[in-house]
């Protein structure tokens, strides 16, 4: 019992350090994490699967992100941990999806709320119209009075 008592005592304040990515740990940090991946093996399981999640996003291609994604599932799987099996099957049913983004439009939305909060004193629609076509085009108007816009 108080041994379960010591091992608890050298786990304790780490709440953080697991979800840190690596480089941005502290030297204690580091040395509590390592603690916890030898003691316990669903900590470690967990551990590598967080690291391999995180090189799917992090690759540097396409290829490395499927072979990484492809060591992730599998692991997901075997490991039994839900949180990780439900973002494997989560990533499968996107993969094909990558690259596809709503991001664009998502962000001339914000630029057009953004020229509709602006434009409250405009009393002709066509003249805020007129506005949001030109800042969400990709239109460069050189000004008489700024050298060198182009």
């Amino acid at each position: 019992m108080a041994r379960k008592k010591d091992e608890d005592l050298k786990i304790k304040g780490t709440r953080y350090a697991p979800g840190k990515n690596p480089e941005n740990l502290s030297f204690y940090q580091r040395k509590k994490l390592e603690y916890m991946v030898e003691n316990s093996p669903a900590l470690a399981d967990a551990h590598k699967l967080k690291g391999l999640a995180r090189l799917v996003f992090h690759a540097g291609s396409r290829d490395e992100a499927e072979e990484a994604f492809e060591e992730f599932s599998l692991l997901a799987k075997i490991s039994k941990l839900e949180p990780f099996m439900k973002l494997g099957e989560s990533l499968l049913d996107h993969w094909d999806e990558q690259g596809l983004s709503n991001a664009r439009i998502k962000a001339n939305n914000n630029k057009i709320k953004l020229m509709i909060r602006k434009a409250f004193g405009f009393r002709i629609m066509d003249h805020l119209l007129s506005i949001v076509m030109l800042v969400c085009s990709n239109l460069s108007i050189p000004l008489p009075n700024r050298a060198g816009s182009a």
